[in-house]
């Protein structure tokens, strides 16, 4: 089987500029509408949003690679990097921390990307990993070759082969000044052409998936007009993990150097991911009404703590007298006092039949 980086054009990559154009009048049209969204968010919703889509994006490209992170985890130490005020309950881990630090580098840090940089990156996606479930040399380059296997119980094949150990350094030589330069000014282009580029050279042991999207956070995240980036790539990826790799895989394995399918996957991709953000952004902007239009005179804030949980969809399950002890630390007949109240006042409706079957909702019609 030949590999794009076997071909001699290589590394000069090609695309069809008719698809990609249309496929970039998608996405400006998309982000478009997700500014005008955005918008309408205050400078305190913008900020909890962004550690929101800063901790999804950590989580979900880790989970790609079939690592696990803590999204509580994740979130705290993202909020502590973003200096929001906001305190919550997250057990502490130190490899969440480390690759919180890369993202937050990657999205705010737009400093030219230096291969230093991206050693550090390296070593921070296993920082705090345990002995084993590491590569044995981070921060470096592999020193061996590198397979890319599908693996069943029956047999194991061999998807794709990174680029020979003598020519990694050469080779991402090539890659950082593409990315530094403004060789190719559309900034969507480059952030896909950059992320394919990284994963054709696998350069590390381990971790190249993960850092190829962080490059492509770098690249989409330069000239910003704001440091609020309103979409989370690695989720949206996520929901079509067969189109990621079935992408890749085919331009990786093509003869030629055209690349034309990666990069109109990636922009479709990117679109979804603005306009799953736009839902979530209206969400919040219905969630901010509804806090505004409260009395605070009216309400302890044991009661509208709970009522903001409800109205953002961070409650899960059925409401119950129960829940309500253990979340606001209070007593039953407390409890049963603030369920009430907010019953009479029509924000919750009360469900259920008996005391162990009673449990509560927001009314769907509050806020509307």
């Amino acid at each position: 089987m030949a590999y794009i980086w076997q071909n001699k054009k290589w590394p000069e990559l090609s695309w069809d500029k008719s698809q990609v154009e249309s496929a970039y009048n998608k996405y400006l049209y998309q982000k478009g509408i997700a500014d005008g969204v955005f918008m309408m968010l205050s400078d305190r919703s913008r900020q909890i949003m962004m550690a929101e889509i800063l901790s999804s994006e950590t989580v979900s490209s880790s989970s790609l690679e079939g690592v696990e992170l803590q999204y509580d985890s994740v979130y705290s130490s993202i909020l502590k990097y973003l200096d929001v005020d906001m305190t919550i309950k997250a057990k502490h881990d130190r490899n969440a921390e480390s690759v919180s630090r890369l993202i937050i580098d990657a999205n705010r840090n737009h400093s030219p990307l230096t291969l230093e940089r991206l050693m550090n990156w390296h070593c921070l996606l296993f920082d705090g990993v345990a002995k084993g479930f590491a590569p044995k040399h981070t921060g470096a380059f592999r020193s061996g070759p590198i397979y890319v296997v599908h693996s069943t119980r029956q047999e194991a094949e061999i998807l794709y082969v990174g680029v020979p150990t003598e020519r990694i350094g050469t080779e991402m030589e090539r890659l950082i000044d593409y990315i530094n330069s403004d060789q190719e000014p559309n900034l969507l282009i480059r952030s896909a052409v950059a992320s394919f580029w990284f994963v054709s050279i696998h350069p590390f042991d381990d971790g190249n998936g993960r850092i190829s999207r962080a490059i492509a956070d770098y690249i989409l995240s330069l000239h910003s007009e704001s440091e609020f980036r309103p979409y989370n790539i690695s989720s949206a990826i996520l929901k079509d993990r067969r189109g990621y790799y079935d992408s890749l895989n085919s331009a990786q394995t093509s003869e030629e150097s055209d690349i034309t399918q990666w990069i109109v996957w990636y922009a479709d991709t990117v679109c979804a991911s603005l306009s799953d953000a736009v839902v979530q952004c209206r969400k919040k902007l219905r969630v901010s009404a509804i806090m505004e239009s409260l009395d605070p005179n009216q309400f302890n804030s044991r009661q509208l703590h709970m009522i903001y949980q409800l109205a953002n969809g961070s409650f899960f399950g059925k409401l119950t007298a129960d829940k309500w002890m253990k979340m606001t630390k209070c007593q039953s007949a407390t409890a049963t006092r603030d369920l009430s109240g907010l019953t009479e006042k029509g924000l919750l409706v009360r469900m259920g039949e008996g005391k162990k079957g009673t449990y509560y909702l927001l009314n769907p019609s509050f806020g509307e």
